[in-house]
């Protein structure tokens, strides 16, 4: 599922980057009714939702994977996904507090001062997950990213409240928020609260709406010249998403994630 997830949102970043560079009137910043890209990718993002809470159903009620087990993770593939998530997420904290300092913007210094709290969190987080060495702090380690994402959903929100252009936003928008979601499930692990459904049914959308702003945003920005473009800490915040919580889907799956039995 995690590969059909990829691939919708690659398919949705194509219509995205099309939507971006040929859809807006620069004059007005609205899209023409009845524009092809921008309906195909309602429909695809209709279905694609739909679809992955059938599978988180249907996966969160077998047994196997809603009980608490101790298993190994998924070994040097699983640990090298969060090592490259979390270069991003330090690449982008970077770029917030640079950007912070030399605009004079404390919002950005707030966001890129907590997202490298995050990154130290993750970091312990996953060195434990990998050794199976789980503790009460590892919990807490978990929690962190939580707080930055909602930081990150508040600014999205300030930065987006007076534009009246839903389809300039709302995918990133959808994007954080799921992240968001998942962050708190998963921790949620390591305070013995399986709940194996819900993080599907938050990650995956969250995976799918991550690759399709990131993708499209980059491909717009090459096909032309689009009226809303995203920045450079935007962009890797989307891939510090995208690459975090594939390896978390993968993770819960196949036991990454799963806390040892209480003794």
């Amino acid at each position: 599922m995690l590969f059909f997830t990829l691939l919708c949102g690659l398919a949705a970043a194509v219509l995205r980057g099309f939507q971006l560079a040929n859809s807006f009137d620069p004059q007005t910043s609205l899209i023409a009714p009845g524009d092809p890209a921008t309906a195909a990718l309602m429909a695809l993002s209709a279905l694609f939702a739909a679809a992955a809470a059938v599978y988180a159903f249907v996966r969160g009620r077998k047994k196997e994977h809603t009980v608490k087990r101790a298993v190994k993770p998924l070994g040097k593939v699983w640990l090298t996904a969060q090592m490259l998530a979390l270069s991003v997420l330090f690449s982008a904290s970077a770029v917030d507090l640079y950007r912070g300092f030399t605009e004079a913007r404390v919002s950005s210094v707030c966001l890129g001062v907590l997202g490298l709290f995050a990154f130290a969190a993750l970091l312990m987080a996953a060195l434990s997950v990998n050794r199976l060495s789980f503790t009460s702090a590892t919990g807490f380690w978990m929690t962190v990213p939580v707080f930055w994402s909602c930081l990150m959903l508040i600014m999205e929100f300030w930065g987006h409240a007076g534009n009246p252009v839903r389809n300039a936003y709302v995918y990133g928008m959808l994007a954080t928020v799921l992240c968001t979601l998942a962050l708190y499930t998963v921790a949620g692990f390591f305070f013995n609260r399986v709940k194996t459904g819900r993080v599907l049914l938050y990650a995956l959308p969250g995976i799918y709406f991550a690759v399709l702003t990131l993708g499209g945003g980059l491909l717009g920005q090459m096909l032309g010249e689009p009226v809303f473009v995203l920045s450079l800490s935007s962009l890797l915040r989307f891939a510090f998403i995208t690459l975090h919580l594939s390896a978390s889907v993968c993770a819960v799956l196949y036991g990454g994630y799963t806390p040892p039995e209480k003794a």
